[in-house]
């Protein structure tokens, strides 16, 4: 039966969750009969859509747009019948679930990010007390990893029937076959030294300070040079680090890049340097792609996808051990590509977008009308 799907986003420029929202969004379009349409925040669009999805724009900025911007979705959701509206991320789920009162949608809210952590601020503390007092409409809570899914649970224990896990699906033939597209510019760029990546949002959360550390301690017995993929607020700070550090050409910032899968294939492997995370995509892109992965072991997603040997995992903030890593997968090539074999063979069968996408679909299914609480058996881990 054909739904009206309604993906409610902050942006879909360069983060997980708005990688996400791109995925499923083309997923939809392609493999079912749904209509399915994006609702953003901001005009914010790096990522790709689908033509067949329609995009509405909120243009919410400021705490002062809030009841605002919940009118205009309200608007949006009655007058485009939407029949289930899935809200991406806890800040937009504050403001689907105020705005689903009073019209036919089923609301689907996804978690994406870690809960304690999301609540430095006042603004944001706030943001998460409205979002406790509209959950209960919510017909499933969707966690991006189990132990997330836990977290979920225990903040909201009298909804516990209705949380499940669905991980961050990734495409895979195309990130394989994007992987495969010529990208030179590194290889030139590092000579004969192997390459050690990293990417993500420069903010504190990503640890990038970590990542300059590491190559400081790289440098002074192997000869590697280092990249990271991606912008943020630390940008000029962290390149006043390498400065310090006189890593010269050593560790270079290449900002956002499309072609991440190429630059990637390129790389000896990947290095995730975060505090905490959801569920990062990058690290599931890069399994899917079959390069090696050290990642720190943080709360929440990495050992769920990196755990039986499929990566190396050590403790958060630990430079020591992301430096020892990364030198036993240079002088053990071997064991490095069995782990990346193992890495990308578990990526294709427990997080390709045909797999993720069908559960998607399920709930969706299940979820058509609000008051009706789904039947689908709750997922609680990824195999």
């Amino acid at each position: 039966m054909s739904r009206h799907v309604c993906i409610v986003s902050n942006t879909l420029a360069d983060g997980g969750a708005e990688r996400w929202a791109s995925n499923l969004c083309s997923y939809l379009a392609a493999q079912h009969e749904h209509r399915v349409s994006l609702v953003l925040f901001r005009h914010e669009k790096t990522y790709d859509c689908p033509k067949s999805v329609s995009i509405r724009l909120l243009n919410h900025q400021y705490f002062l747009h809030t009841f605002r911007t919940i009118r205009q979705l309200r608007k949006i959701l009655r007058e485009d019948t939407v029949d289930v509206v899935i809200s991406n991320g806890a800040f937009t789920g504050q403001f689907v679930g105020q705005a689903v009162r009073g019209t036919h949608a089923s609301w689907i809210a996804r978690i994406s990010g870690n809960i304690a952590e999301g609540q430095n601020g006042f603004l944001q503390r706030l943001g998460w007390r409205w979002l406790d007092r509209n959950i209960a409409t919510a017909s499933c809570i969707v966690a991006n990893s189990t132990s997330l899914a836990d977290e979920v649970q225990n903040r909201w224990p009298k909804l516990s029937d209705r949380v499940t896990c669905i991980p961050n699906g990734v495409d895979v033939e195309r990130l394989i076959a994007e992987s495969n597209d010529a990208s030179e510019d590194l290889a030139e760029s590092a000579g004969s030294r192997k390459i050690v990546l990293g990417a993500g949002r420069l903010q504190s959360v990503k640890r990038p300070d970590l990542f300059v550390r590491m190559v400081v301690a790289l440098t002074q017995d192997h000869d590697v040079a280092a990249f990271w993929c991606g912008n943020g607020p630390l940008r000029g700070e962290i390149e006043r680090q390498v400065t310090e550090h006189l890593l010269g050409d050593r560790l270079k910032f290449l900002g956002f890049r499309k072609d991440l899968p190429a630059l990637m294939k390129s790389a000896a492997c990947f290095v995730l340097t975060s505090d905490h995370e959801g569920s990062p995509n990058v690290l599931a892109e890069a399994m899917a792609i079959g390069i090696p992965i050290v990642s720190t072991d943080c709360p929440h997603g990495p050992r769920e996808l990196l755990g039986d040997d499929r990566g190396w995992l050590v403790p958060v903030g630990d430079v020591g051990g992301l430096t020892r890593a990364v030198i036993q997968i240079l002088s053990e090539p071997e064991e490095a590509k069995r782990r990346a074999a193992l890495a990308q063979a578990w990526a294709r069968e427990h997080l390709s977008l045909d797999v993720i996408g069908q559960r998607w679909n399920e709930w969706i299914e299940q979820t058509s009308s609000r008051n009706m609480i789904p039947n689908v058996q709750s997922t609680r881990s990824f195999s």
